[in-house]
């Protein structure tokens, strides 16, 4: 239901302005945050909007939608795995 992401050590603003998008086809994305990642130098933990929390996605996408280079430390995932059956 959400993610966190950390910026590495002297480049923290290098992991600011990005947003996770989720798809399940790779052509139509839909932007699963509202607020943009901030500038981190400790695990910051951004929510999903409540529109998506219970909407399975195949594919994850972290962009970043400011100017800048972007550099990142950490991740992780807070989400239900959800099989998908052929």
């Amino acid at each position: 239901n959400g993610f966190a992401v950390e910026g590495r050590l002297n480049f923290e603003d290098r992991i600011a302005g990005c947003a996770f998008f989720g798809s399940n086809d790779r052509k139509r994305w839909f932007r699963l945050t509202s607020r943009l990642t901030p500038a981190a130098v400790r695990l910051t933990r951004i929510g999903v909007d409540p529109e998506f929390r219970k909407t399975p996605f195949r594919y994850l996408r972290l962009r970043k939608l400011t100017r800048g280079l972007f550099e990142l430390s950490e991740l992780r995932l807070f989400a239900f795995r959800h099989e998908n059956v052929h």
